[in-house]
């Protein structure tokens, strides 16, 4: 894998509202809007649904219909 293709792989319209989802989290979590339970709830969901995406995306699967 090259340096450019893994810049690209940052760049993923998935990888950034995963990340967004994540800051969003962890500060809901420190201002204490969210529990902690409730905090890895979120984290797992989101990484379950940027893993989900990614694998669909790999195989080449249509999903949009």
């Amino acid at each position: 894998m090259t340096q450019n293709k893994k810049k690209e792989d940052y760049k993923s319209r998935k990888f950034i509202l995963c990340l967004l989802v994540l800051i969003i989290a962890t500060v809901a979590l420190f201002t204490s809007f969210l529990a902690g339970a409730e905090f890895v709830s979120l984290c797992v969901l989101a990484l379950t649904i940027y893993t989900g995406g990614n694998v669909i995306q790999k195989r080449g699967l249509d999903v949009s219909s």
